[in-house]
């Protein structure tokens, strides 16, 4: 129905206009939907076309972008529509980042995340209004002060509870809870889900990154986020040899998802392409 010299658009956003009503003049949209619904959309259509699932189909998708390649695509043009493929950035960041030691700061404190994963947390902060964040995995407290610092600038406040087994923290910033104990003591877990629910919570797994370890983590954690907010499970991925491989909190989290209603995975790191969250962004529906 469209061959090669035949290009098509479809005028959407900023096209819609009402004639007549309350809505005149509004543009965007032409109907209510929102981004939960968007996202699984996307996610659903990348599925059935992406991986060649349509019924009716008799080519596959290869075989339709082969034909109907814009003549401008170069040849090397890389999808980074899965994790997977994103395996030739990922790899040499987290390389040049962790292994080389060149690991992101933040007032000065070491951060070992990408610096595409404060931007994500930014924006998440900001979108979500934590009235708490329990972060699993204190480490040197660069990240639980990015949390505390993000919570007081954008205006609602906050408080930030670290949890780590080892008090490795120089300065201790009065605004931030630190608990030294193991994540999986029950009278902590206790303690902690009773003083956070019915708030606003978002939850930062980042601690051992055993699988059963991370395992009994989201079992007893995930309780504390409410509808809308976000459970975050970190190092999904690591470099090993040179390639992007599943880490233990992936299959932790795989196994989450299977056994708990409730959660999606949203991707994203889709935005910035890569990052330690890559894989670990779980919402509450």
């Amino acid at each position: 129905m469209v061959h090669k010299g035949c290009w098509f658009a479809h005028w959407f956003r900023g096209s819609y206009e009402h004639k007549e009503g309350p809505g005149k003049g509004r543009k965007g949209f032409p109907y209510s939907i929102r981004q939960g619904q968007i996202d699984r959309a996307r996610k659903h259509s990348d599925d059935l076309w992406l991986n060649d699932k349509w019924p009716l189909q008799t080519r596959n998708f290869s075989w339709l972008v082969d034909k109907f390649k814009p003549p401008t695509w170069e040849e090397k043009n890389v999808d980074y529509a899965t994790i997977e493929s994103r395996e030739d950035l990922f790899v040499p960041m987290y390389k040049h980042l962790h292994r080389g030691k060149r690991d992101t700061s933040w007032r000065g404190v070491n951060i070992l995340k990408f610096p595409s994963d404060l931007a994500l947390y930014q924006e998440v902060i900001h979108e979500t209004r934590p009235e708490v964040i329990v972060e699993i995995g204190t480490k040197f407290g660069g990240s639980a002060l990015f949390f505390q610092d993000m919570l007081d600038l954008n205006g609602a406040g906050g408080k930030v509870i670290t949890i780590d087994i080892l008090d490795q923290v120089r300065e201790k910033d009065t605004r931030i809870e630190y608990l030294i104990s193991s994540s999986l003591d029950k009278e902590l877990i206790k303690d902690i889900k009773k003083r956070v629910m019915g708030r606003r919570v978002m939850v930062v797994v980042d601690g051992n990154h055993n699988r059963r370890h991370v395992k009994w983590e989201l079992y007893h954690y995930h309780a504390m986020v409410p509808t809308g907010m976000y459970l975050v499970v970190e190092d999904c991925y690591i470099e090993k040899n040179g390639k992007l491989k599943k880490y233990g909190p992936c299959e932790a989290k795989e196994w989450f998802l299977k056994t708990k209603r409730g959660f999606e995975e949203v991707d994203r790191c889709e935005r910035y392409l890569v990052g330690v969250t890559m894989g670990g962004w779980l919402r509450r529906i």
